[in-house]
């Protein structure tokens, strides 16, 4: 079966009177108002807290700051139509185990159709890196990448589509997981982007199988920003995985690395088009007449 076939085979959240009461201290009304608070406040589901962007030390490098995600979405914004797709997605998953990040990046004059083009170089993600707490140490998570057809043949990095949506598949040499292939979605809409991945094979750590295909979801969101502010860059990674004691900590290790490396991997590709508009501007006014005479 090819790729795009074991990809449709996977793809199957009053007040009464109290006159002739006696009076008692204003301590003991008080008490009796919040003891009858207590059975609606029990009741009551707290509403989760994104953490704030930033990041926490973790031996010579810093780390995205991540949080675990239990019940719901803290952190990806329900507000805009992608990011609705992400809570949407998220709750068909039913994950096991999930985390959530947020950050920013700097576009600096790029657009978002820059970055979105960006983001189909497949082959870019070759030699990304994660900070491995186990390891205490960077490795590389992708040994190799490159854009597959649907027959899983080596071809180009894809070329987006004038109307913002578009299906790439990408194999990778997982340095955990070994070769494996992805599906990945890509989405801009209201000037913002969203990039999902998905595994279209089953995962496994030596003998041990962990996720089957179509159980991992990744996804990055690129939130829209005014004029040249930051835009926020928010990241879910979430999977059905077994809850055993031995194997928990590798799944959540794995995908915490996961989450960081593609975070970083968006960052770096912002930083590449906002450099090369950033080039671009140069040699214009390198050109112009003013700057001739300067």
């Amino acid at each position: 079966m090819d790729v795009t076939g074991r990809a449709a085979a996977g793809q199957r959240y009053r007040g009464g009177s109290h006159r002739g009461l006696p009076r008692r201290p204003a301590r003991y009304a008080l008490a009796a108002a919040l003891l009858l608070l207590l059975p609606a406040a029990a009741g009551a589901e707290a509403t989760p807290a994104c953490l704030p962007s930033g990041h926490t030390a973790g031996g010579g490098r810093e780390l995205p700051a991540v949080q675990r995600a239990i019940d719901g979405l803290a952190c990806i914004p329900a507000d805009i139509a992608l990011g609705q797709e992400v809570h949407e997605r998220f709750s068909a998953l039913m994950p096991s185990h999930a985390f959530e990040t947020r950050g920013e990046i700097r576009l600096d004059g790029a657009t978002t159709a820059d970055l979105y083009d960006a983001l189909h170089a497949i082959s870019t993600l070759a030699g990304i890196r994660y900070f491995s707490v186990w390891h205490r140490d960077e490795r590389v998570l992708f040994n190799t990448a490159h854009a597959i057809d649907g027959s899983g043949a080596a071809t180009a990095d894809p070329i987006p589509s004038p109307d913002g949506h578009d299906v790439a598949y990408a194999l990778v040499d997982d340095a955990r997981f070994g070769t494996t292939p992805f599906r990945l979605e890509y989405r801009t809409a209201d000037d913002a982007i969203l990039l999902i991945v998905s595994n279209l094979r089953g995962l496994s750590l030596l003998v041990f199988p962990l996720i089957d295909p179509e159980r991992l979801l990744i996804a990055l969101l690129i939130a829209p920003a005014g004029g040249d502010e930051p835009r926020a860059l928010y990241g879910l990674v979430a999977a059905q995985a077994p809850e055993v004691p031995f194997l928990e900590a590798l799944v959540e290790d794995s995908l915490r690395n996961r989450l960081a490396a593609m975070a970083d991997w968006i960052r770096a590709r912002a930083s590449v088009v906002a450099g090369r508009r950033s080039d671009t501007g140069s040699e214009a006014r390198a050109g112009s007449p003013g700057a001739a005479q300067s």
